[in-house]
């Protein structure tokens, strides 16, 4: 069998087996649902993040998503735009994909920020 189909299933397994145990979750608060990728996941590039997110939270309807290293410094940030009507306190979906370089981190984080055109602190969450 072939190494790389050999250590996809294995990953895939290891995976399932996380999932099943609750050790790899979902991100869901008032502000984001995260629905991909799932926190503790095994990921690479391209990086698939789908989620929901309150419409006003945004600026219209775009905020910043950050990929961060396990120094927490940024690989990469790029504007994301919401998929349906972002002027209510409703989630609205969001997907993107992002390529970014080969890192040589033990983990990552994936950071949203609030777009606040104004630059004034007390409007950034």
């Amino acid at each position: 069998m072939n190494y790389k189909i050999l250590s996809t299933i294995v990953i895939l397994l290891a995976f399932i087996i996380l999932l099943m145990l609750g050790l790899v979750t979902k991100i869901d608060n008032e502000v984001l649902t995260l629905h991909s990728p799932y926190r503790y996941s095994l990921n690479s590039s391209p990086l698939e993040i789908s989620g929901e997110i309150v419409g006003n939270w945004t600026f219209e309807a775009t905020f910043v998503l950050q990929l961060l290293d396990s120094n927490k410094d940024i690989i990469i940030s790029k504007p994301i735009m919401v998929q349906g009507d972002w002027m209510t306190t409703n989630k609205v979906p969001f997907e993107t994909i992002i390529n970014f370089p080969e890192v040589n981190a033990q983990k990552g984080y994936l950071r949203f920020i609030k777009d606040n055109p104004s630059d004034i602190p007390e409007f950034d969450d």
